[in-house]
C-alpha cells in the first residue's frame, strides 16, 4: 500500500493519507490543485516512511486521516518511548 502526507501551513497540521483515499487523490487532492500554504509529501512505499516524515515536519498536530487511517492515534502519543509504528500497531 502507498501512503502520503499532507503538510499544511496555515493551520500547522499534518495528515497522513493512503494513496486511495478520497482526500488524497494519490497526492493531488481533493480538486487536484495545490494551495501555496500547503503541500503533499511521498508517495511513500509503507507506513513507516510516511509516520516518519509527518513526524519530522514539526508540526503539532499530527495524526492519520479522519477518513482513511482513523486507526492512526495522534503522532504525539507515539513519540513518548514507542519506536517501529505502524499503521493500525505498536510496538515497544
Amino acid at each position: 500500500m502507498t501512503y502520503w502526507v499532507y503538510e499544511d501551513d496555515r493551520t500547522n497540521w499534518v495528515r497522513v493519507h493512503e494513496a486511495k483515499c478520497r482526500y488524497c487523490n494519490d497526492g493531488k487532492g481533493i480538486k487536484g490543485s495545490r494551495l501555496p500554504d500547503n503541500r503533499w509529501h511521498g508517495p511513500f512505499e509503507n507506513d513507516q516512511e510516511a509516520i516518519t516524515k509527518a513526524v519530522s515536519t514539526g508540526r503539532r498536530d499530527v495524526k492519520g486521516c479522519g477518513w482513511c487511517l482513523q486507526s492512526l492515534l495522534p503522532m504525539n502519543y507515539y513519540l513518548n518511548g514507542v519506536s517501529n509504528i505502524h499503521i493500525g500497531k505498536r510496538t515497544q
